[in-house]
């Protein structure tokens, strides 16, 4: 699933202990980040596709590139028929 490679973790501060842990796509969706108490939930290290899971970067361009050019060619060759 693409949407579980947009980044590799994101980091989030455990309410309980005031640790930052890193968590994979899906175990972060429901954990809240504060920009004026919590580090930037993305480092380096966590980048794959996207710099944020929602802004792309050269890779994440690439695989909707690629899905644009399989529909434009599904089209095109409707228009031949």
């Amino acid at each position: 699933m693409i949407l579980r490679s947009l980044v590799r973790f994101k980091k989030v501060k455990n309410t309980k202990t005031q640790k930052y842990e890193n968590l994979n796509f899906l175990d972060f969706i429901e954990k809240p980040f504060s920009p004026k108490t919590d580090e930037y939930p993305y480092p380096k290290e966590a980048i794959t596709m996207t710099y944020d899971g929602l802004h792309l970067l050269d890779a994440g361009y690439a695989i909707i590139a690629q899905k644009i050019v399989v529909e434009f060619e599904k089209i095109l060759n409707l228009q031949k028929e």
